[in-house]
């Protein structure tokens, strides 16, 4: 599909990862910004869906059929950045789209997913187990950065790919975003409105059975398959019947059901514990970014 028509309207830029580490806070940050227009559904999944994917770049580009005079535009889909065979599907397809990465310590960030795992009301044991069940692979295999990073890294000038940390964006906006603007190709000297506001807070279940029920009838069947020789995932998804019907019963029930709330704090002893195993993909991680994670990760 590398033959894309020169007159669609395609995205100038990508937030492809990683999930659970802010990608809906710079989601939203560009959506303010006058100089960008993101597409109005966030996580299209056209690069990692092998169905999205075979209907084309004509169809990719009806996702921004909104577009009007903004120089700068977007898409975000953290799950990109894990599944095999997607970067080098944007880089044939939009050769010179600039990447944005966000990543967040990988122990907070697998903690994080552990309680967005456990928000869909599934049995879940304790994290320590988790991290390291084969039931649960997004859990902390997602958090090991490098490999995933790296398909990207051989693929792309180093100057189109710009690495965030979700903690230095919480503690210094004011530096971030304009680095963050700058290279989407908007005006750096923009600020959004409450660029300190937490974006996709947790919503824990109030019934975890009801919860089932609704994550069971959403549209889509995913699988965390992994490919053998790169470890990276192969998402298979697979599409239901009726699926307006079900992402409409899906979202009312889970609007019903959830409320904002917050989830317990790690242990201090268990996360030292497993950030000791996240060591030397933390130094890959830093080695091939350049990121000062000393200063922001407790795990680094």
């Amino acid at each position: 599909m590398s033959d894309t028509p020169t007159d669609l309207t395609l995205p100038t830029f990508i937030i492809a990862g990683a999930a659970k580490c802010g990608t809906t806070s710079i989601w939203a940050y560009l959506n303010q910004h006058p100089d960008v227009y993101m597409s109005p559904r966030k996580e299209l999944h056209f690069f990692d869906d092998d169905g999205e994917y075979a209907k084309g770049m004509a169809y990719y580009a009806s996702a921004f059929a909104g577009h009007g005079s903004q120089p700068a535009i977007g898409e975000a889909s953290p799950n990109y950045l894990n599944c095999f065979g997607v970067a080098r599907r944007i880089k044939e397809n939009l050769p010179d789209v600039r990447l944005i990465f966000i990543f967040r310590d990988p122990v907070k960030r697998a903690y994080s997913n552990y309680w967005h795992a456990h928000a869909k009301g599934r049995p879940m044991p304790p994290f320590e187990e988790a991290i390291t069940d084969d039931r649960f692979p997004a859990i902390g295999a997602k958090s090991r950065y490098a490999p995933y990073l790296r398909p990207f890294f051989d693929l792309f000038p180093r100057e189109r790919i710009l690495c965030l940390l979700t903690e230095q964006l919480g503690a210094e906006p004011e530096s971030v975003l304009p680095r963050l603007f700058e290279h989407a190709g908007a005006d750096p000297a923009f600020r959004p409105a409450q660029a300190t506001k937490r974006h996709n807070p947790y919503k824990a279940p109030r019934f975890r059975t009801l919860q089932r029920v609704a994550s069971a009838m959403g549209p889509i069947h995913t699988s965390n398959a992994r490919d053998p020789e790169t470890g990276l995932f192969l998402f298979k998804r697979k599409r239901k019947a009726f699926p307006e019907l079900r992402r409409n019963a899906t979202i009312a029930l889970s609007k019903m059901n959830k409320r904002v709330s917050t989830y317990p704090a790690l242990d201090p002893d268990v996360a030292s514990r497993i950030g000791e195993t996240f060591k030397e993909d933390n130094r890959r991680f830093a080695e091939m970014t350049g990121l000062d994670i000393e200063k922001w990760w407790a795990s680094a």
